[in-house]
C-alpha cells in the first residue's frame, strides 16, 4: 500500500495518467460514431424483432380463440411440459445430493444442466398456459 502512496508523488505517474488520459479521449472520439451506429441498428434490430414476436403471439391468439379444441390440445401440451420439467427439477435435486454425498464434482455439472432444463421445461409449460389464458380472456371479452 506504501509504494500506492509513494506512485501518487511521482510526477512520471502523474505525466502517464495524463498522456494515457488524453490518448483515451483522442480514441474515444473515433469510436464514438461506431457505437453509435452499433448500437441504433441493434436497437432497429430489436424493435422489429419484439414487433414480429408481438405479430405472431396475436395471430395464434386469434387461432387459439377460433378453435377450442385447439387450446384443449395445447393445454395438454403445456401440462406435459410442467409435468417434464418438475420430474426433471427432482432428478437435479437427486444428482446433486448424490454429487454432494460422493464429492463428485463432475455429477454437479450434470444436475446443473438437468435443473437448466427441468426450468427451461417449466417455464416452457408456464408460457403456453399465459398464451392460452389470454386467448381465452379475449374469447370471454369478445363475447
Amino acid at each position: 500500500m506504501q509504494s500506492f502512496f509513494d506512485n501518487l508523488k511521482s510526477p512520471a505517474w502523474w505525466f502517464s495518467v495524463v498522456v494515457v488520459g488524453i490518448v483515451l479521449s483522442w480514441f474515444a472520439a473515433y469510436v464514438k460514431e461506431w457505437t453509435d451506429r452499433l448500437g441504433g441498428t441493434v436497437s432497429r434490430r430489436w424493435g422489429e424483432r419484439t414487433a414480429a414476436k408481438a405479430a405472431s403471439r396475436k395471430a395464434l391468439i386469434k387461432q387459439l380463440r377460433a378453435n377450442p379444441h385447439e387450446q384443449v390440445m395445447m393445454g395438454i401440451e403445456a401440462l406435459g411440459d410442467m409435468i417434464h420439467g418438475a420430474f426433471y427439477l427432482g432428478l437435479a435435486l437427486a444428482t446433486l445430493y448424490i454429487s454432494v454425498q460422493a464429492h463428485l464434482q463432475w455429477i454437479a455439472w450434470v444436475g446443473l444442466f438437468i435443473l437448466a432444463s427441468g426450468a427451461f421445461r417449466m417455464g416452457s409449460g408456464a408460457l403456453t398456459q399465459l398464451l392460452l389464458r389470454d386467448a381465452r380472456r379475449q374469447a370471454m371479452e369478445n363475447r
